[in-house]
C-alpha cells in the first residue's frame, strides 16, 4: 500500500476531523444497537439504522454506508464484544468516497461535500493481511492527515522498486510521537 501524507488547509483539516468523528459516532451507534439486538447481518443492520444514522449525523449516502458495514463487520469479529470506535479512528474510503484528481490530489467526499486536497507520497509498505485492493484508510496521526492507498502488487518487489518507491514502516507511524520529515 502506499503511504500519503495530505496537506489541507486549515477549513478542509476543520472538514475532515468533523467528517471523521461524525463517522466514527454514526459507526458507534450503529455498532451498539446490533450488539443489543444481536444483529450480525450488514443488510439487517443497514435496514435497521440508515435512516437514524443519515439524520442523526448528516453523512452522505456512502459514508452513512460505509459506517454501518464497518460496525457489522467488527461485530462479526467477535460476537460478545460491542466495538468501540474512537473519534480518531481510521475511515474507510472506497472508490465512491475517494478519487484522485491527477498525481498530486485527492478528491474526498465529506459533511460538506467533496473537497480536493494535496498530498505527497511518503512510501509504499506491503499491506496488512486482511486489506483488499481497492479500500483505502484515511486515518490521523499527532493530528496530520494520512491515506493508506491499498494496491494490488506482487509481494515480492525488487530492492531497486522498493528503493525506488521509498518504503516506509507504517507501524511505526501509528507509534512514533514525531512524524517522520516528509522528503
Amino acid at each position: 500500500m502506499l503511504v500519503l501524507h495530505l496537506a489541507p488547509n486549515p477549513a478542509q483539516e476543520k472538514t475532515l476531523f468533523t467528517t471523521m468523528h461524525s463517522f466514527n459516532r454514526a459507526a458507534n451507534m450503529a455498532a451498539q444497537i446490533a450488539f443489543i439486538e444481536h444483529m450480525r447481518s450488514i443488510v439487517k443492520l443497514q435496514k435497521r439504522v440508515y435512516k437514524d444514522v443519515r439524520s442523526w449525523f448528516d453523512l452522505p449516502v456512502q459514508l452513512a454506508m460505509n459506517a454501518i458495514s464497518q460496525a457489522a463487520r467488527a461485530l462479526q469479529q467477535d460476537k460478545n464484544l460491542q466495538p468501540v470506535f474512537e473519534q480518531e479512528r481510521a475511515m474507510p474510503c472506497d472508490r465512491k468516497t475517494l478519487s484522485f484528481k491527477g498525481m498530486g490530489t485527492v478528491s474526498l467526499l465529506t459533511l460538506a461535500g467533496r473537497i480536493r486536497v494535496g498530498f505527497c507520497i511518503l512510501g509504499y509498505q506491503p499491506a496488512p493481511f486482511r486489506a483488499a485492493p481497492g479500500h483505502h484508510y484515511l486515518f490521523v496521526v499527532n493530528k496530520e492527515f494520512y491515506l493508506a492507498v491499498v494496491l494490488d502488487v506482487p509481494d515480492a518487489l525488487p530492492a531497486h522498486a522498493m528503493r525506488a518507491m521509498n518504503v516506509v514502516d507504517v507501524e511505526a507511524l501509528f507509534q512514533a510521537k514525531e512524524m517522520p520529515a516528509i522528503r
